[in-house]
């Protein structure tokens, strides 16, 4: 069932709980394949993607407008080879800050000399 929401003299459909838990659904499985993409920047490639009419799509889309994109990035997504996403997930750990990489190798030491 769908509810309408009054924005001043606005009134939009917000879609049914059945549209939502399928946009999450679709949301995770695209960050199951594709662990390094922000939630951030997902909205903002299906934003782009559903050419939205508004100033700012990624605030005020709709979930039923972004469904559709998503479903068509997760089949892209999962078109892709794997050893493709193997290795942007290699570059994007390579690409984290020096303080995150200094502060894991810092760990690693200690525990390295914990077992000695």
């Amino acid at each position: 069932m769908d509810f309408v929401r009054h924005d001043g003299n606005d009134m939009t459909r917000i879609p049914s709980r059945d549209v939502r838990t399928e946009l999450l659904s679709v949301f995770s499985e695209i960050s199951q394949r594709v662990p390094y993409l922000r939630l951030g920047q997902l909205l903002a490639i299906l934003a782009d993607r559903a050419e939205l009419p508004y100033d700012n799509p990624v605030l005020e889309a709709e979930d039923n407008e972004l469904l559709s994109p998503a479903r068509e990035y997760l089949e892209e997504v999962k078109a892709l080879p794997e050893e493709y996403l193997d290795e942007q997930i290699r570059v994007h750990r390579e690409s984290r800050r020096p303080s995150q990489m200094t502060i894991e190798a810092s760990n690693a030491t200690r525990s390295l000399e914990c077992e000695s």
